[in-house]
């Protein structure tokens, strides 16, 4: 795996970049997962309520990944930290997993580092959106 992989570009709509920020913002030591979070708000498009585009992983959505290490696939929804179940299949935007899934289109692919200094890789297989009036 080369060295330096540039991250893929990715898309967060203003209502998930809102309460993503307000979320952020009330934490008193961010964890790696909120860090990571951090980073890629930072480098995301910010796309309107009406976009219309390539589908992107956003708060609530159904992920389909594999997972490039282990070759192990799974399905799960982005949720919220408070909505966070993994008897359901949610996983919170804070745990590294979430926030490097966020924003991600299908086929795209995100590196990064964990705690113990290995890199994970994630491949999007599918993303579903739900239709909200959040």
């Amino acid at each position: 795996m080369p060295t330096a992989t540039r991250p893929p570009p990715i898309r967060v709509s203003e209502n998930d970049y809102d309460q993503l920020s307000t979320l952020l913002e009330g934490l008193h030591a961010p964890s790696a997962g909120a860090a990571l979070l951090i980073q890629e708000l930072d480098r995301a498009t910010i796309v309107s309520p009406t976009y219309r585009g390539a589908p992107f992983v956003q708060l609530d959505s159904v992920v389909e990944y594999e997972d490039l290490e282990s070759g192990q696939k799974r399905r799960l929804r982005v949720v919220l930290p408070q909505h966070a179940r993994i008897e359901d299949d949610s996983i919170s935007v804070l745990s590294p997993a979430g926030a490097a899934l966020i924003g991600l289109t299908t086929g795209q692919v995100m590196h990064w580092e964990v705690a113990d200094g290995r890199t994970q890789t994630f491949k999007v297989l599918a993303v579903a959106n739900e239709v909200q009036s959040r």
